[in-house]
């Protein structure tokens, strides 16, 4: 296990390397970011460490390539989009996951507890122990916190395309998706069982218990039980969805009727057609058959 007390100190042991995402909150001042990282580092040297990146897809290679050259752990400095980019790049390597959090949901970082504000993120970095955490795989894409089709991922696309950030352009986005949307067959199965035909509003798996902003949507979700909490919500009108907005932050939206909650390793989601999926909140183009596992324990992570 790897506990470091005091600042950041560049050894064979604890050797991290920084991967920027610039739209994410702390990186915004990237003066300040980088001051930061160089007081916590015993050695200015360092700063070459740090890597911002500039396209969408960049922090996967450059997270490989860091984890190639010796360098951990790797640390993510954005949202969960960004965090499951580095860990797609580092997962074979057995490199350490770190999180600097600033993106619009945060759901890890909400879910571990990891601090928001930068100084305290980085006392953790530096303090924190290491703990192995379950990851989840949907075809050969990695994800860490939840992976869905239906609205969620139809709401990830709209985001992902948009120039607003942050919670209420979100929620705004939610409220748009939902008022027009049309409800598709599905075939669900689990853990090998016969399918069961479904028509859902949204079909989440979540190996974290939320997507971010505090919306937790699978709230009894472990990051060490080796499986996946599998949400199935129905359609419900804007009215209905609106009252239950409270259960969805309070973590009590597993008990309202249109939910369905399950535990399972594996799950098949069958579509007439391919269609919009969303990896820990980042859209993707999906296939109309759908295959999520849970890997046990796979990937290392700093908590707190």
């Amino acid at each position: 296990m790897l506990i470091i007390y005091g600042p950041l100190v560049n050894s064979k042991e604890f050797n991290p390397f920084f991967i920027i995402n610039p739209r994410a909150g702390p990186a915004r001042n990237q003066l300040r970011l980088r001051k930061l990282i160089s007081e916590s580092l015993r050695h200015n040297s360092r700063l070459d460490a740090i890597h911002v990146t500039r396209a969408c897809g960049e922090a996967m290679e450059i997270a490989r390539k860091a984890a190639t050259d010796g360098f951990d752990p790797i640390v993510a400095v954005g949202g969960d989009g960004t965090i499951n980019e580095v860990a797609n790049g580092i997962y074979a390597s057995g490199a350490t996951l770190a999180v600097l959090p600033g993106g619009s949901g945060n759901g890890l970082a909400r879910h571990f507890k990891i601090p928001f504000r930068l100084r305290d993120a980085l006392q953790v970095l530096s303090a924190g122990k290491t703990q192995a955490i379950d990851v989840g795989w949907c075809g050969d894409r990695l994800f860490l916190v939840t992976c869905g089709v239906g609205l969620d991922a139809l709401v990830a696309f709209e985001f992902e395309q948009s120039q607003s950030r942050g919670f209420f352009s979100y929620f705004r986005m939610t409220v748009e998706q939902l008022a027009k949307f049309r409800p598709e067959e599905m075939y669900l199965s689990s853990n090998g069982q016969p399918p069961e035909l479904v028509r859902p509003l949204l079909i989440t798996a979540a190996n974290l218990n939320q997507y971010g902003g505090g919306a937790r949507i699978a709230p009894d979700a472990s990051a060490t039980d080796g499986l996946l909490d599998v949400v199935v919500v129905q359609p419900v009108s804007l009215l209905r969805a609106f009252s239950k907005i409270p259960a969805l932050f309070l973590g009590r939206i597993n008990r309202a009727p249109e939910v369905r909650t399950f535990r399972t390793p594996t799950l098949t989601i069958r579509r007439a057609s391919p269609g919009p999926l969303h990896l820990d909140g980042d859209p993707i183009e999906g296939p109309a058959e759908v295959s999520i596992r849970i890997e046990p324990q796979a990937m290392k992570l700093i908590v707190p």
